[in-house]
């Protein structure tokens, strides 16, 4: 006679030959829930931190106070902080390193295999175990009351002792945590003039003409396209115009839901998911959500581009939205041929408007490029020219 054992063994065989899954034991272990990717949002993580006894401390290595230590210490410091309510999510606490105040260029240099800043955060997740428990859902603290002289500093203070330097993708041009909007008429070398921006900031290639004073850029830059007006075919045509033959930190979007509150969303976990630092939205039109009815168009527009630049400010990207100038042609003041109000342009940090004075000759095309705003270094315009058979 077979043994209990043996019988309970054939069973589990004949199962696994029909597919069926053999009955949990009661003894048996749950599975591991998966611990990668913290269930909070940045604003709860925050708020936690803020609320922590050691509060002061986090609030000294997030904003880069003086406390005595090296950069690196300091970066090292904030990492071991955030990874305690991030749990080992490498990608989150990176990303909330970002937001802070610490944010420096060094951080994107390599070190090896992995920036800088991937190394830092590896290193304070190194050996740990212990991390705040998400799922004992303990109750939120209550906020702070806002006290305004923590957003108080003396002028003399930041004179005697600055701030880290705004940091850029392109060196004077496009600025990290910043938005832009890319105005110009339709067929008027938007979507050329995008492809070159991402070219220059993820191979080896520069820019042409005047462009060569913006060229200081970091060749380790992540970007996307959401091309969302052409196909592949006519993308992957223009692109190769340019004689590129290598591209492997730029991604092409073919296809993105409406920028509502969900689409959002869906942008930001694909940023951080991608690593990206440069993102073009190419065009504005294709991703904006009907207009709300009793809202002011100015209120409406935006309403729509402020998220995206608060986005573009916490990721500590630079979102450029492309978008189709009006019928007014005024190379006076170039803003007014923005189409719709200037909530537009009121709404981004900084704008840049593509337009064609007619003085195209002997074949070579020729188009002007006005760019100002907050972290525009050299406002002005810009020629920007194509000989035939050259890439513009």
């Amino acid at each position: 006679m077979k043994s209990l054992g043996t019988l309970t063994r054939t069973v589990e065989l004949v199962r696994a030959r029909i597919g069926e899954q053999p009955a949990a034991s009661a003894e048996s272990p749950p599975p591991a829930p998966d611990k990668r990717e913290c269930p909070a949002t940045d604003e709860q993580i925050l708020e936690r931190a803020r609320a922590a006894r050691n509060a002061d401390k986090f609030e000294t290595y997030w904003n880069c106070k003086e406390s005595g230590d090296s950069p690196s210490e300091g970066d090292l410091a904030l990492a071991s902080l955030l990874a305690f309510y991030c749990g080992p999510d490498p990608d989150r606490i990176e990303q909330l390193m970002r937001r802070s105040s610490r944010v420096r260029d060094k951080w994107d240099t390599r070190r090896g295999k992995v920036t800088l800043l991937r190394y830092t955060v590896d290193k304070a997740l190194k050996g740990k175990t212990e991390f705040f428990d998400w799922a004992a859902k303990t109750p939120t603290p209550a906020p702070k009351a806002f006290d305004v002289d923590q957003h108080t500093v003396d002028v003399q203070t930041l004179l005697d002792s600055p701030p880290p330097p705004v940091p850029y993708l392109q060196e004077g041009l496009l600025a990290r945590g910043a938005s832009s909007l890319l105005v110009g008429p339709p067929k008027g070398f938007k979507s050329t003039l995008a492809i070159q921006l991402l070219i220059a900031n993820t191979s080896s290639k520069d820019l042409v003409g005047d462009w060569k004073a913006f060229n200081g850029v970091p060749k380790y830059s992540k970007a996307a396209y959401l091309d969302l007006e052409q196909d592949v075919a006519l993308f992957t045509k223009r692109f190769t115009s340019f004689g590129v033959t290598k591209a492997p930190r730029l991604s092409r979007v073919g296809q993105f839901p409406v920028l509502d509150e969900a689409g959002r969303d869906e942008l930001r976990r694909f940023i951080k998911r991608h690593g990206i630092n440069l993102l073009v939205i190419d065009t504005m039109v294709r991703v904006r959500p009907p207009p709300t009815r009793g809202v002011s168009v100015f209120d409406s527009e935006a309403q729509f581009l402020h998220p995206l630049t608060q986005m573009a400010h916490e990721m500590r990207v630079h979102i450029m939205i492309i978008a189709h100038a009006g019928k007014r042609k005024d190379m006076d003041d170039p803003l007014l041929m923005i189409a719709g109000t200037q909530g537009l342009a009121a709404s981004v940090d900084d704008v840049f408007v593509l337009f064609n004075k007619g003085d195209d000759e002997g074949g070579v095309t020729r188009r002007r490029l006005f760019v100002t705003g907050r972290h525009i270094e050299r406002p002005g315009t810009y020629v920007l020219q194509r000989e035939p058979g050259k890439a513009a």
